[in-house]
């Protein structure tokens, strides 16, 4: 069969476009660059982030709010609580705000004596009030309606960890020099007990209720395991370095999650510390794991800019999905959407299957984000270093969704342009060549 000159041009121009956008696709990376409340850091005593939410809207952003920070030192770790129709969230500029949770605008705020680095640890919610710590030595509880004073205890130290409550009590580490947890009536700021770990504390505690058991790292290198009545240590685990974040727990299997700075993440049993498994990212493991106990999965962040999926029985790795910066940020799962979410120091809040690991969407703030994201009713709220609290929707726009992949959603759309022109141009070259015959 003799092929005419015009054929041949066709099916030239056919298979260049195709090899062009074959290559074009071989260079686009395949990752991109009403109740239940969440009252407190990671969700609750066991600090495990998991949360039931409902889906409604398509809008991407609903509200953000900011700036926060006035001070030189603008980088908000502490995470937003919601609480029915409010947003609670601190700032380095010292600040504890109360937002509207339905549109951002400002119901009241509260000025701590340090303007500078302010508070760092999340807010706790509990029969009315708000908790929170500061760099300016104290704990504060304020009415949650409006702000106003009710106590505040001097600890002679920082705090930027973020407590907890069992029954009426709270709960809180903290202290640059001597690392202690306290044990203080919530109703009246009253001292119960302190433990005193020997470091500083930027891990924040988790509780296991049934076994009378608070978890908290520190900086010493340790673990420690602590009784909850009276503030004794049960045992303490050593591991390779720093460990600044927060433990979660899984009383059914007995086990306590966390992550230290020599890379690793552990699996301890709770009542022993021995270890029962370890894994290990290639960078320091500053974020705090969130469990989807249901599944057995555990997610975790590490400098090593990955989000890890790991298997909560063994350890052994189910996926991870790489971003642009390191994640110090902790994760959230929500665990009846099938979804995780997590900001990256790259600026971007991921939302990704946590089946998979395959991102749903992602959206761009303007700085890094080094706190976590609060998820209630349809809406997902974190605050960013460029000084904004930002309220997105679950779901989001098919326009977001191709902005999340930045350049490589122009590039998709340009190369499915460039197969359509070629297959267009190619048969008409063919047709317009038959014809002349």
């Amino acid at each position: 069969m003799v092929h005419s000159r015009s054929d041949q041009l066709g099916l030239k121009l056919i298979i260049s476009m195709t090899v062009t956008a074959i290559l074009l696709l071989i260079l686009v990376p395949a990752t991109a660059t009403a109740e239940p409340d969440f009252t407190a850091f990671r969700g609750g005593p066991t600090r495990d982030s998991a949360i039931s939410a409902t889906d409604s809207g398509d809008e991407g952003l609903i509200w953000k709010y900011g700036p926060v920070n006035v001070g030189p030192y603008s980088a908000p770790k502490a995470s937003a609580i919601i609480v029915g129709d409010k947003v609670f969230v601190g700032a380095d500029s010292g600040k504890m705000y109360c937002l509207w949770k339905d549109n951002g605008t400002k119901l009241w705020e509260y000025q701590t004596e340090n303007t500078t680095v302010g508070i760092h640890g999340t807010a706790a919610y509990y029969d009315g009030k708000i908790y929170f710590g500061g760099y300016d030595y104290y704990i504060y509880c304020l009415e949650a309606e409006t702000g106003d004073f009710v106590w505040k205890f001097n600890t002679g130290g920082w705090v930027g960890a973020s407590g907890t409550f069992v029954n009426d009590t709270f709960i809180i580490s903290g202290d640059a020099s001597t690392g202690e947890i306290y044990s203080l009536n919530a109703t009246t700021g009253r001292l119960n007990w302190r433990y005193r770990g020997g470091n500083d504390m930027h891990s924040s505690p988790a509780v296991d209720v049934s076994r009378s058991l608070i978890f908290v790292g520190s900086n010493d290198f340790h673990v420690h395991a602590v009784w909850l009545e009276n503030g004794t240590m049960k045992w303490k685990y050593k591991t390779g370095r720093d460990v600044k974040g927060t433990p979660a727990v899984d009383p059914e299997r007995g086990l306590v999650y966390i992550g230290s700075w020599d890379h690793k993440v552990y699996a301890l049993h709770e009542d022993t510390g021995e270890v029962e498994w370890t894994f290990e990212t290639t960078g320091v493991v500053y974020s705090s794991p969130a469990l989807d106990k249901d599944r057995g999965r555990l997610y975790i962040g590490s400098y090593d800019q990955s989000l890890y999926c790991l298997d909560m029985d063994d350890g052994h790795k189910i996926w991870r999905f790489a971003t642009d910066g390191p994640i110090l940020s902790s994760p959230t799962v929500e665990t009846n959407s099938g979804r995780v979410y997590v900001g990256s120091h790259d600026g971007r809040l991921y939302c990704l299957d946590k089946n998979k690991g395959r991102m749903n969407w992602a959206y761009e703030t303007g700085d890094k984000l080094t706190s976590s994201p609060a998820v209630a009713d349809d809406m997902v709220i974190i605050s960013s270093c460029d000084s904004y609290v930002y309220a997105l929707h679950l779901n989001m726009p098919f326009s977001l969704i191709l902005r999340s992949y930045h350049w490589a959603g122009i590039v998709l759309i340009v190369i499915a342009g460039l197969l359509l022109i070629g297959l267009v141009v190619g048969v008409r070259f063919m047709n317009k060549d038959r014809k002349g015959q």
